[in-house]
């Protein structure tokens, strides 16, 4: 992506209608529950692209974000203080994402919170940064670099690596008898992790793996498709953001290429609906367990919560999986600082080492949350994910209604 070449001039964007932008009269984030002003707010700074090639990631993190705010705040706000939030425009790129953080702090106490980013390449460019200013960092971003709780003491992520839903995906191709699999992926982060991921649940399985990677700007990527096919793979596994994906399907269509391709999560969230039924057909995709449709009287009360709160300020026009990942690190901070019995960074992200499972946990995506000294990634297992028919959306829900 290409580095803006100026920031423009309106950077902070209020997070819902209603909602006070963070400002001097926040308290401190190192104060607590028990001496702060009860008419002091938990501040919250959000940053997401909500200008340039990737603002429809800001779109749905700030609806999302907002959900969770309003969700939080109909319980009574964190320990009796209201949730305010601001959103700070990085328009997906890294080095403004830091450089309107550090705008905002040269104008504001520090926040108690941080959502570092909607995409990956982002938060690696400012959760080192927060890291460095002592902030409290909970990312939707599964990034291994950050997960380092002696260099990043107050940086977690309520997700987690791709082992439990890659080892979902193997545990499917052992069970359809195929031993040849074929991989193509971005030349990003997605590609690496994949890439990595693979290698570990495939070793010792007696599975081959040939790996075609394209470079993330790509418009057309046949060429790499036929490669893959060269390998003559029984099975493909894909991952990528969703227009990615939508450009794998339709060069393996455009080539007649009819084995079966399974998505990853990323591949899961793609919108479906831009592309032909035929370019889906024999295509599966590996999703959340909150992607797949459930209907209506078999859904949790937590999940009731999430789904009405998002809907209230707006169609869910992509997959529930992006909503509930941005929904998700703000109802698992107002957790840890109820069990903490505090606002302090430090006593919070001791409680987050220390979660108790609440009985009737507010979070949605997985369905556990959870964390210890030596790792601030969220884990899942194998339950937390579904492999369903690749279908367009239907109100958030993948794989038909």
């Amino acid at each position: 992506m290409r580095r803006p070449t100026r920031l423009k001039a309106a950077m902070l964007l209020a997070l819902a209608p209603g909602l006070a932008l963070a400002a001097c009269s926040s308290g401190s984030s190192g104060s607590s529950g028990s001496s702060t002003s009860a008419n002091s707010p938990f501040t919250v700074v959000v940053v997401a692209p909500m200008s340039g090639q990737l603002a429809a990631y800001g779109a749905f993190t700030k609806q999302a974000y907002t959900a969770s705010v309003n969700a939080v705040n109909a319980r009574g706000g964190i320990l009796g203080h209201k949730v305010v939030a601001t959103v700070l425009d990085d328009q997906g790129n890294p080095t403004t994402g830091v450089s309107v953080l550090q705008a905002y702090l040269s104008s504001h106490p520090k926040p108690d919170l941080v959502y570092p980013g909607a995409a990956s390449p982002e938060v690696q460019g400012t959760a080192p940064y927060l890291a460095s200013q002592g902030i409290l960092t909970v990312s939707a971003a599964a990034l291994p670099s950050m997960d380092n709780p002696s260099k990043y003491p107050l940086y977690f992520s309520t997700n987690t690596h791709n082992t439990a839903s890659l080892t979902k995906i193997v545990s499917y191709i052992k069970a359809h008898g195929y031993t040849r699999v074929g991989i193509i992926s971005s030349d990003d982060t997605i590609g690496d992790q994949i890439t990595t991921g693979m290698a570990t649940v495939t070793k010792g399985t007696g599975l081959t793996v040939n790996t075609v990677l394209f470079p993330p700007t790509a418009l057309d990527v046949t060429p790499e498709v036929e490669k893959l096919k060269a390998f003559n793979p029984q099975v493909v596994v894909m991952d990528a953001v969703g227009p990615l994906t939508l450009l794998i399907l339709n060069a393996r269509q455009n080539i007649g290429w009819t084995v079966p391709f399974i998505g990853g999560v990323n591949s899961g969230g793609a919108d479906f609906s831009q592309i032909s039924s035929a370019a889906l057909k024999n295509v599966f995709v590996t999703v959340y367990a909150i992607q797949k449709y459930v209907p209506p009287a078999q859904r949790t009360a937590a999940f009731n919560t999430f789904y009405t709160a998002v809907k209230s300020l707006g169609p869910l026009v992509y997959s529930t999986f992006y909503y509930a990942v941005d929904y998700d690190p703000l109802q698992v901070v107002s957790v840890a600082a109820e069990q903490a019995n505090s606002l302090d960074p430090q006593k919070i992200a001791a409680a987050l080492q220390n979660l108790k499972q609440p009985t009737n946990p507010p979070w949605v995506l997985f369905q556990h949350e959870g964390y210890s000294s030596t790792n601030h990634l969220n884990t899942s297992t194998t339950a937390d994910y579904a492999i369903v028919p690749a279908t367009p959306l239907d109100q958030g829900f993948t794989g038909g209604t």
